[in-house]
């Protein structure tokens, strides 16, 4: 998906991916998975309400996103003041304990992210999948040795190519993932279609919940 697709997407608020509440994936399982983790860095991380949990339960959080619309929304939303700073690729958007990156997630480096644990819940589903790959393979590159993934994906065969979300089946997790983690399902049961994959035809959709540790 390019960058103006998600631009438009905010501005227009066809933002159907968008909770009102903290997912429950994360603060059932979030605590488990990070009990020890200071830092956790959410890809593509729209305005997402789970960056607020991660706060209050005592993590510093790392975004990048490529819609100012949506940046800017968390923290006016969340009646939180923040100050930008500017560099060649990014707009950073800083509060106590959170930095927000306004631009592409494949220009962030290790530098600019340092030691963190990631939270993936709507990610890697909202990209096409020949941008999955690339998507994959960046975030090996910029994991710290012993980096720990919480990742939530959508199965279904149906409509299999329609999205975002995109389907992504357990053997593309493993084909993508597989040389640099260990990789366990923590968890898989029956979802809410949505609603571009209803109007495609699909009548089912299953979420599968992954923990993924860096080998």
């Amino acid at each position: 998906m390019e960058k103006d697709f998600w631009i438009e997407a905010w501005d227009k608020g066809m933002t159907g991916f968008h909770q009102s509440a903290p997912n429950k994936v994360l603060t059932t399982i979030g605590p488990k998975i990070f009990n020890k983790t200071k830092n956790v860095f959410v890809p593509l991380c729209g305005k997402s309400l789970d960056m607020l949990w991660l706060l209050e339960n005592g993590h510093n959080v790392i975004g990048v996103e490529i819609a100012e619309k949506a940046v800017e929304d968390f923290f006016i939303e969340n009646s939180l003041s923040f100050e930008i700073e500017k560099n060649e690729k990014f707009s950073i958007y800083r509060s106590k304990n959170i930095a927000l990156y306004l631009g592409s997630f494949f220009d962030l480096t290790k530098e600019d992210l340092g030691k963190f644990d990631v939270y993936d819940r709507a990610s890697i589903v909202a990209l096409p999948k020949e941008m999955r790959q690339k998507y994959a393979q960046h975030l090996c590159n910029l994991s710290s040795g012993d980096t720990k993934i919480l990742m939530q994906t959508y199965e279904q065969t149906q409509v299999p190519d329609v999205g975002p979300p995109f389907s992504i089946l357990e053997d593309e997790i493993m084909n993508l993932f597989e040389n640099h983690y260990s990789i366990e399902i923590l968890n898989r049961g029956d979802s809410v279609v949505p609603k571009r994959h209803q109007n495609a035809g699909a009548t089912k959709t299953q979420f599968v919940v992954y923990h993924l540790a860096q080998k």
